[in-house]
């Protein structure tokens, strides 16, 4: 017989289930009727007794579950246990219980806990160096876990009360199911995946790849099928979106659309949880059973299961996304009438293989062009490439990697264009491009045969000697320069000075970009870098700079340009003609909004504590504008700063609206950028702007405005201000009288 004691109860109370063998039962049964009859003991009818002699006999063996199960038990049962009396047998089985003698980690628990005190964050490896620990590193570890919450200060997280049209969260789902992509090739496309927080609605769509141009055209398109847009697009650290810091290709998406994309901390799914859910929720109702034989097929059946997913009930929410989704896009704002700026794009120098690269594919071009600047353009479908405004090329854009894409046309025009050049080859006229590569590169001992290897080899020894400048050759001119330079005169100073002081010497007229080359590049021109701290940058390398005509827009509203001011403001005769802008803290986490009023240089400082968003920067200018009268609210002047996207909300504010410098040019505002100087004295570049509070904003734009001013006669513009205003007031009254 087998005990089995059942629980951790007492010993006294323990379950005990004891089974008898089979065996046991025959035999004690077996004896018992043969004791009491004379029957064989071999007859059937004995056998079927025995059987059902064992079947009562095991039922009446188990005791029931209790304290009281003893009592219950029949003393039939207990005249045998494993072939011997029942005074034999123990009643219960001996269990071997372990004392506990605890753990090495005791020993340094002390210095440990002494260490987090101090630093709760220290990592764990150097937790175990600091106390001498050489034992299990992975011990060690978990117990600094157990303990490390006692010392770590609280995070809470509040609840939010999602409100229609204010978030949308969106997240990248990666399919557990390879997709067919083409060319043989399978893969798992990201999925953008954007849920709205207040109807939970969900819109999804496969991307080609997680660049930042296929994600903007992702998220374009999909707003684009909503019609609206959100007050703020929340993301996690997504490369092609920006980490830490949004890349520019989104601000300028988030500043041309007047939203804000919000970028939260690493390893923090839980702030967007509902866009996480969604992605379990495809996992589990969208991708069993089914089979997709391209991606456009994905795209086609996660259209058609949409629907069917936003039908569902949700009982946080009392109704259907697709019934709440009404609301949530009327408190959106609609699209932008200027499209965001979300294509690939490229320009390059057609090769002579006349194939451009697009994400690791390379795409055929019309050899006719090659040679020239080409521009390369790509979305979600397509590849196309443009010389000066003219379609060259049109591909399907791939799924698949390293192909490459070959429209069989230019593969003809190339052979016709082959065979041209094998006949012209010995003809040479003059001004072509062919015929002069022809004559710097072949010898005689070609024997006619041009062989490209060879020429460009020829081509790389000639570019190997020194030449020297037009200023190296001409010591007497690199003299000239040299002397300028070291007075502090700029390139273009000294390149007008020649001309006009040398008219006769032609070979002297050369222009700025020649002397900059030489005193960056000195090495064949005779000048020395160190000339370069005479520059008026004093940088000892040259910086590329983006062209101001190639900058996509940033407003949702047209913009007004300075050029359509009233001409009464170039007077500076009246109050209320303000000029704004930013200054920018340390890596453009925090700013302070300065405005700055054109006649008498009286300066408002805006205080943005949480960012410098358009949303940020209204509430800003409309808590501080509505205080000043109307007759002092009469044009606002700005650079075109993302900040600004939203300035159509904020023109009710001034009399004859918000107007634009030029891009690149902000010397059209010299009023503030000025100022802007004036305020670094105390707000350093570089530093954290956010420590100043309100109060310090307004200490010191008090003492700017009471500082005299030569231009204002050596008043101080606060004395200005107050004149003028009062005098408006008195004109005012007196009218009214």
């Amino acid at each position: 017989m087998t005990e089995m004691v059942i629980g951790e109860q007492s010993r006294a109370a323990a379950t005990v289930v004891r089974v008898w063998p089979r065996a046991c039962l025959v035999g004690l049964i077996s004896d018992t009727f043969c004791r009491n009859t004379d029957e064989d003991p071999d007859q059937p009818t004995r056998s079927a007794s025995v059987d059902a002699g064992i079947r009562a006999v095991a039922a009446s063996s188990t005791r029931t579950f209790g304290s009281n199960a003893s009592n219950v038990d029949p003393a039939g049962a207990r005249q045998y246990v494993g072939g011997l009396p029942a005074s034999s047998a123990r009643s219960t089985v001996p269990r071997y219980e372990r004392a506990l003698t605890g753990s090495s980690f005791d020993d340094v628990a002390l210095a440990v806990r002494k260490l987090l005190l101090s630093s709760p964050r220290m990592p764990s490896p150097a937790l175990a160096e600091r106390v001498g620990w050489s034992g299990s590193s992975s011990l060690f570890r978990l117990r600094v876990a157990a303990i490390r919450p006692e010392y770590l200060p609280p995070d809470p997280a509040d609840r939010i009360d999602h409100q229609p049209g204010v978030q949308v969260q969106c997240d990248l789902w990666f399919p557990h199911q390879a997709i067919p992509l083409g060319h043989d090739q399978h893969g798992m496309p990201p999925v953008l995946v954007m849920t709205s927080t207040f109807s939970g609605n969900i819109q999804a769509l496969m991307l080609p790849s997680r660049t930042t141009p296929d994600l903007l055209g992702g998220m374009w398109q999909l707003l684009q099928q909503a019609g609206a847009v959100p007050e703020r697009l929340v993301w996690d650290n997504e490369t092609g979106i920006g980490r830490r810091k949004l890349t520019e290709p989104a601000a300028a998406f988030a500043g041309t659309l007047g939203t804000k994309i919000v970028l939260l901390p690493p390893r923090d799914p839980e702030s967007k949880g509902m866009v996480e859910r969604m992605n379990q929720f495809f996992r589990s109702r969208f991708m069993p059973g089914r089979s997709f034989a391209s991606p456009a097929d994905f795209n086609n059946q996660l259209v058609d299961w949409l629907p069917v997913a936003n039908a569902r009930h949700s009982r946080s929410r009392r109704g259907k996304p697709a019934e709440l989704v009404g609301r949530d896009r009327a408190a959106m704002r609609a699209l932008s009438p200027v499209p965001p700026e979300v294509l690939f794009r490229n320009t390059v120098r057609l090769p002579r293989d006349y194939y451009v690269r697009v994400f690791t594919n390379d795409y055929s071009v019309s050899p006719g062009m090659i040679g020239r600047i080409v521009d390369v353009t790509a979305d979600l479908h397509q590849v196309t490439v443009t010389h000066d405004g003219t379609v060259i090329a049109v591909h399907q854009r791939e799924w698949a990697r390293q192909l490459i894409v070959t429209d069989p046309a230019h593969v003809a025009e190339a052979a016709v264009l082959r065979q041209a050049f094998k006949q012209v080859r010995g003809y040479r006229p003059l001004g072509c491009a062919i015929s002069r590569e022809l004559h710097r590169n072949m010898r005689r001992h070609d024997r006619g045969k041009y062989d490209a290897v060879l020429a460009h080899a020829r081509f790389r020894e000639k570019a190997r000697r020194d030449r020297a400048g037009l200023i190296g050759k001409d010591p007497v001119l690199r003299d000239l320069v040299q002397e300028k330079l070291t007075q502090d005169w700029s390139p273009e100073q000294i390149s007008f000075w020649l001309r006009e002081t040398h008219p006769q010497k032609k070979s002297w007229h050369v222009c700025h970009e020649t002397i900059y080359q030489a005193v960056y590049w000195p090495r064949n021109s005779g000048l020395t870098r160190k000339l370069t701290t005479h520059l008026r940058t004093g940088r000892p390398l040259r910086k590329r700079r983006r062209r101001p005509d190639v900058r996509a827009p940033r407003f949702i509203a047209p913009a007004t340009l300075i050029d359509h001011r009233p001409a009464v403001m170039e007077e500076r005769s009246r109050l209320g003609d303000w000029e704004g802008d930013l200054i920018i803290g340390s890596k453009t986490r925090s700013a302070i909004g300065t405005l700055v009023d054109r006649k008498s240089g009286y300066v408002l400082l805006l205080h943005l504590p949480d960012s410098h968003s358009a949303l940020e920067l209204n509430a800003a200018l409309t808590a501080t504008m509505s205080q000043l009268p109307a007759h002092l609210r009469q044009t606002l002047t700005w650079d075109q700063g993302s900040e600004m996207s939203s300035h159509d909300k904020i023109a009710s504010l001034f009399g004859d609206g918000v107007f634009f410098a030029h891009p690149g040019k902000p010397w059209q505002r010299g009023s503030n950028e000025n100022m802007n100087g004036l305020l670094r004295q105390y707000f350093r570049k570089h530093s954290d702007l956010s420590v100043h509070g309100a109060d310090t904003l307004k200490v010191i734009a008090a003492k700017l405005n009471d500082r005299p001013r030569k231009r204002l006669n050596w008043q101080s513009p606060t004395q200005l201000f107050t004149a003028e205003l009062g005098s408006q007031q008195e004109k005012g009254v007196a009218t009214t009288a």
